[in-house]
């Protein structure tokens, strides 16, 4: 990422992307959160970004009926951010690993869904917010 790309301040420590992410992730757009994050993980690599982009598309998943694929994916982000404090990058990790170990229960006990059935889950979304703009 050059410097023409990021929007870091004294009050804003984060790349706009890594706010980008949950702005689309709040707004239901999971594949687009993932792609904004993502543009920050290749070069940066980070466990911690990578555990929330496989949330983002555990969340995809769910949307497409992949019951099955949403699981694996939530359980491999949950090992992604178990080492990380909470807060870390302004996020409530612990807020986040306590839905990613919880939401699985939530879920029907089959791989896939027809998308009508995946669309009515009662399953809360998660909203990523970053508390405060400090960097940790």
């Amino acid at each position: 990422m050059t410097d023409a790309h990021r929007a870091e301040t004294a009050d804003n420590p984060f790349p706009p992307e890594y706010l980008r992410f949950f702005e689309l992730f709040n707004a239901g757009d999971f594949h687009a959160a993932h792609d904004a994050l993502e543009e920050i993980w290749m070069t940066n690599r980070s466990e911690f970004l990578k555990g929330l982009i496989q949330v983002a598309v555990g969340y995809y998943h769910l949307e497409n009926g992949n019951i099955h694929g949403a699981r694996r994916l939530w359980e491999t982000a949950l090992r992604y951010l178990t080492p990380y404090p909470s807060p870390y990058m302004g996020l409530d990790v612990e807020r986040v690993r306590a839905f990613l170990r919880a939401v699985p229960a939530a879920l029907p006990s089959v791989r896939r869904l027809p998308l009508a059935e995946a669309a009515a889950l009662p399953i809360p979304r998660l909203a990523l917010e970053p508390q405060r703009f400090s960097a940790d």
